[in-house]
């Protein structure tokens, strides 16, 4: 299937946030090097820029009451991905282009781990209390920014060497027509990235509570 719920709730939060204030120096990402390269369906991808987002633990009762963390590093064909996602109040799509959104996200009944260093497997786990669920999402937009891709499953894993002050890792992913990586590969990606805090309003429980953006504008 597609990115997981959980991953889904985490990309969201980073694509599609609600009214919380960000606070500190705003932050503008930046890839350091190429970043992940592929084809996936017949579409080559380099990265043109990118960012990352630290998602600290917050409660959401709303999600059963939980508590959600996690990091997201995006990556974008078009130049200034973050200056773009904050002018559009964290809830737009750039036309005719292509984003690849790695979403890490924990959620246990208090504050879950931060994720650190080490190698995630995508998909979901549950270890001590604590749901993993880690996904790496190809989106090829149209010229009214319609998602265009057709694979059902991804595989393959992520590694992260830091965290702070940039975010250094490494992804393989393959993209599959198929559940759980069943059918035939629709193409795949890999490479190292480094990229740089992205300053995004976030509100973790806007999505659950119907707070948060549902439909991003298509801003050319």
């Amino acid at each position: 299937m597609r990115p997981t719920a959980l991953a889904i709730l985490l990309a969201l939060l980073a694509a599609c946030g609600g009214s919380k204030k960000t606070e500190g120096p705003v932050q503008n990402g930046g890839l350091t090097g190429a970043g992940p390269t592929g084809t996936v369906e017949g579409a080559a991808f380099t990265a043109g820029d990118g960012g990352a987002l630290v998602v600290a633990p917050a409660p959401c009762p709303a999600a059963n009451n939980l508590t959600l963390g996690g990091l997201v590093v995006a990556f974008s064909s078009y130049q200034g991905f973050c200056a773009f996602k904050r002018g559009a109040n964290a809830c737009g799509d750039h036309p005719s282009s292509t984003e690849v959104i790695v979403m890490m996200a924990r959620a246990a009944s208090s504050a879950p781990p931060a994720i650190g260093p080490g190698t995630y497997t995508i998909g979901n786990s549950t270890a001590g209390g604590v749901i993993t669920a880690v996904s790496v999402d190809f989106r090829r937009l149209g010229a009214t920014c319609a998602d265009v891709t057709t694979y059902a499953s991804v595989t393959g894993s992520v590694t992260i060497d830091q965290v702070s002050p940039t975010v250094k890792g490494s992804l393989t992913a393959t993209f599959w027509s198929g559940a759980g990586g069943g059918g035939t590969s629709m193409g795949s990606l890999s490479g190292t990235f480094e990229a740089g805090a992205c300053t995004l309003p976030l509100d973790i429980c806007g999505l659950v509570t119907g707070g948060a953006c549902s439909v991003p504008a298509c801003i050319p």
